[in-house]
């Protein structure tokens, strides 16, 4: 209901020594409606990999930060000069005439005097009326959404003022701050001021950095709606056809997280019982309608609160209250003990809970540790699920939180414009939620959860703001572990390690020996960290974590039993791949198709694509499906399959070509981590790649197969692609070509070819397929090892011109016939490969392959011909092999920067690359 009675004007009562009076407000034309979060979607599927709700919060938060890029986010000169210690606000909130009025308090202490005036952030919606400095009368001026208000005098370090500002204004919608809404036709006045929209609808210091230690929100509003807001209400006044409700926040709280929800709701209460006894009251405030969804809500907000507290520590304001509030954005805001919520499903409510915790209590200090917030909070949805299905629904939780992809949690000063960066699901919330994961993996149960709570309770951050060394100081004070590599990786650096292992057991009469070599492969960081190896033995399971510190390095471990089988990390407790091997490959089936769509998402799309040949040419070809077979059966195009889920490297070998049709979509994205994909490469095996989120399935080492650079986003849309190989032909798409990895048209590897472009979605033309053969092919076949790769999704190419360009490949690149053959691979007699990367910094990948078991020397010299380094000087056995060099001497210092020679010995023969060191 609208209220039809004469707008109340209610006087300002501010406390202690504020001297505030009341304004008349002036109506200002009625802003634009706040922006729908309906448009962030694909049309026909969501198979985005972020789940929907964070999304929709990622998303509502983003688009919040874009209309603020050009209000700058960093505190004004003055405003650093100044801390605040209280604000008071009192406002009267008329839906019908749309405005917002009545006086803002401010008490602030100068931390750096001399200061004779104080800069406000106002946006250009509002206006001011009046301003007072303790209390007396003084000038102000606004502009460029800064109000200025002159002091009495110069104020000195130490000294303490009042400041107040009458103003009004209709706050500017479009701004997605603040909102005049409506509900089943009665009003619906809302706020969402993160992550700087505090300002378009009061005036403050509008920063993340500065919180006040308290807070005062008084709003006056229609009789009929109940107004809602952070901390207790301490009264509620009527006063002819208005009602006053008086809201105090007793605790620190930052100017994104003071809000209000006004709309005639039905309010429901249950209680938590603190901790250390006492109760508490959880509150709930709905549509009429959804009543019954929020006293569920109720309950199980009830439970999860009581779940956090023993793992984080006491809900930390416990002594106010917990609150959500129906609103029609999409997700949830976590403003401070009165979270402004979308709808009562588990996953919402534990993520904005968790940010009582994470985010109000503890608030990152700038938006570059963002992770601070949403990694914690995300990484909270995991141990609800915990809560609910023990470990193996936390881990399934987990595990689809998985990001392959580029891009560092922390979010670099130059990013900061970019609203899509900071709350970016993958990066911020995903991974961030993997870091969590990883250090309980490091350090235990134990350890963990009394980080968790010892994080909550440090002096130094506890109601304030906070860094991620902030964070990695506490863990490493509680676990005594020097985490330094561990978050310098993780939240400064990309990407993740790729592992390869191998073991060897040798019984001692009585017990025996394992030997595990453990490598990691990628070349851009060396993660040092506990790898878990789990051990089946002939009498159960042993379980070992390898404390991991090299590149290369090789465990001894005893077992009371003979080992029969090592796996790595078999729980996922890293964030890594893991590049098994093919032993014995025949290359003599032809061609593989590896279906990775789920069929049950994709149906017809999907299966018109293999029914039109769109996927394998016209080659005859084998299939193996990571899915289960579709309810309606396979379609006659369809060979049967040979096997579901994970491809057995020994299957893998057996074929010469592998086309395989990716989607990162319900799981199979971890049948490609698992398939031995570089080793049957470098063996001679060709692999043709199709799909979406290609920076997923191009793994660093994976990708540096063709040493391409990513460009654009993790996720872009195209529009067409361009033929720039004479082989292929463009492509055009028959639906959205969204959620797509393209990258720069030059690459590391001198014999990569961009096959197609697309022209005209970017500033500059951007590959979307690559092809690459090795020189020499592989090791175990010359002709083979080739690998390409088409960007997006293969269903929603062109049928015809996708068939055009695969049977181009196949036939013209990669040279294969499709006829099976029994003719077993002739193995390179001696060989020592390209090095990769080349130039390198820090690390270069020295590939060879022997003929024999035999003594091989692997040794680096310099310009000229002096020796740097021996790497390797032992018997090797025959077939291929690898040895990083780390561009250091045979004193471990570091080599300057030039062209090395790297030489292979063995059995007479000799081979040499060249390796250039950039430093």
């Amino acid at each position: 209901m609208k209220s039809s009675s004469p707008r109340r004007m209610i006087p300002a009562v501010l406390l202690a020594a504020f001297l505030l009076s009341s304004l008349a407000m002036a109506p200002r034309p009625c802003p634009a409606a706040p922006p729908s979060s309906a448009g962030i979607l694909p049309a026909a599927i969501d198979d985005d990999p972020v789940p929907l709700h964070r999304r929709e919060e990622a998303a509502r938060k983003a688009a919040a930060l874009h209309e603020w890029r050009v209000a700058g986010k960093a505190p004004s000169t003055n405003q650093l000069r100044w801390d605040v210690r209280y604000y008071d606000l009192d406002l009267t909130i008329d839906p019908t005439a749309k405005l917002v009025g009545g006086t803002v308090g401010i008490r602030l202490d100068v931390v750096d005097g001399p200061i004779e005036q104080i800069e406000l952030d106002m946006d250009s919606a509002l206006g001011a009326s009046a301003a007072r400095v303790n209390g007396v009368a003084t000038t102000s001026t606004h502009t460029a959404g800064v109000l200025v208000v002159d002091l009495d005098r110069a104020y000195a370090t130490g000294e303490t003022l009042t400041v107040a500002v009458d103003y009004s204004g209709s706050p500017n919608e479009s701004l997605g701050a603040f909102g005049f809404d409506t509900h089943n036709n009665d009003p619906l006045i809302w706020s969402l001021s993160e992550p700087y929209g505090a300002r378009s609808w009061w005036p403050c210091k509008d920063t993340p950095s500065d919180k006040s230690d308290s807070a005062r929100i008084r709003l006056t509003v229609p009789e009929e709606l109940v107004a809602v807001s952070n901390g207790v209400l301490e009264s509620t006044t009527v006063d002819a056809a208005w009602k006053t409700y008086d809201w105090h926040e007793h605790h620190p709280i930052v100017t994104y997280l003071i809000s209000l929800a006004i709309h005639p709701y039905v309010e429901q209460s249950t209680s938590y019982t603190p901790l250390e006894g006492g109760s508490m009251p959880v509150t709930v405030w709905s549509y009429p309608e959804e009543a019954s969804d929020a006293w569920s809500g109720a309950l199980t907000v009830r439970e999860q609160i009581a779940t956090f507290a023993p793992l984080f520590g006491e809900y930390p304001f416990v002594d106010e209250k917990y609150g959500q509030a129906e609103f029609p954005w999409g997700g949830g805001m976590e403003h401070q003990t009165a979270t402004s919520i979308c709808c009562w499903t588990d996953w919402i409510m534990g993520h904005e809970l968790a940010h009582q915790w994470y985010g109000d209590a503890i608030t990152c200090e700038n938006f570059s540790h963002i992770w601070l917030n949403e990694g914690f909070a995300t990484y909270s949805e995991a141990l609800w699920d915990e809560h609910k299905g023990g470990f193996a629904s936390y881990r399934n939780n987990i595990l689809n939180n998985q990001y392959f992809g580029a891009g560092t949690i922390y979010v670099p000063p130059e990013e900061l414009d970019d609203e899509s960066r900071i709350f970016d699901g993958n990066l911020s919330y995903n991974k961030g939620s993997w870091v969590l994961h990883m250090l309980r993996g490091i350090v235990g149960d134990d350890t963990f959860f009394e980080i968790l709570r010892t994080w909550t309770a440090t002096p130094s951050v506890a109601y304030g703001t906070a860094v991620t060394e902030d964070f990695q100081a506490v863990a490493e004070s509680v676990s005594g572990r020097d985490l330094s590599n561990f978050f310098a990786n993780w939240i400064y650096g990309e990407y993740f390690p790729t592992y390869s292992y191998s073991w060897e057991a040798t019984d001692l009469g009585g017990s025996w020996q394992l030997q595990i070599t453990l490598e990691q492969l990628q070349s851009h960081a060396l993660y040092e960290m506990p790898v878990p190896f789990k051990v089946t033995t002939t009498a159960g399971v042993e379980n070992f974590k390898l404390e991991n510190d090299a590149f290369s390095q090789t465990f001894t471990v005893s077992c009371p039993a003979e080992p029969t089988n090592v796996e790595l990390d078999p729980d996922n407790w890293i964030l890594c791949t893991i590049e098994n091997a093919v032993s014995d490959p025949t290359f003599h089936r032809g061609v593989l198709v590896v279906n990775g769509v789920d069929w049950s998402v994709y149906g017809s799309e999907i299966t018109s694509a293999y029914a039109d040949s769109s996927c394998s040419g016209w080659m005859p070809f084998e299939f193996w499906d990571a899915f289960d077979e579709p309810t309606e059966g396979y379609i006659p195009q369809l060979p049967a399959p040979l096997g579901h889920g994970n491809i057995p490297p020994e299957i893998l070998g057996q074929f010469s070509t592998v086309i395989w049709v990716g989607n990162d979509y319900q799981g199979d994205l971890a049948v490609w981590t698992d398939a031995a994909i570089l080793s049957y490469l470098r063996k001679g095996g060709n692999v043709l790649l199709l799909g979406r989120h290609g920076q997923s399935f191009l793994s660093p080492v994976r990708a540096s197969y063709f040493g391409l650079h990513w460009a654009e986003n993790t996720y872009n849309t195209i529009a067409s692609a361009q033929a720039v190989h004479p082989s292929l032909i463009g492509m055009d798409p028959i639906g959205d070509q969204n959620q797509i990895s393209v990258f720069e048209t030059g690459y590391d590897q001198p014999e990569a070819q961009t096959l197609l472009v697309e022209p005209s979605s970017f500033a500059v033309p951007r590959a979307l397929a690559v092809w690459r053969q090795p020189l020499g092919g592989g090791s175990l076949r010359h002709s083979g090892a080739h690998f390409a790769h088409i960007a997006g999704r293969p269903y929603r190419w062109n049928h015809a011109q996708l068939r055009t360009n695969v049977q181009a490949i196949l036939d013209s690149l990669f040279g294969e016939n499709g006829n099976p053959t029994t003719t077993p691979p002739q193995p390179i007699a001696f060989a020592l490969m390209q090095p990769h990367p080349n130039p390198f910094n820090p690390h270069v990948v020295l590939r060879f392959t022997l003929a024999t078991e035999a003594r091989a020397r692997l040794a680096v010299y310099d310009q000229r011909g002096r020796l740097v380094r021996v790497l390797l000087d032992e018997v090797q056995p025959a077939g291929e092999g690898q040895v990083m060099w780390d561009g250091s001497d045979g004193q471990g210092r570091p080599a300057a920067s030039g062209v090395y020679s790297v030489v292979l010995e063995s059995n007479g023969q000799r081979s040499s690359r060249k390796a250039t060191l950039i430093r």
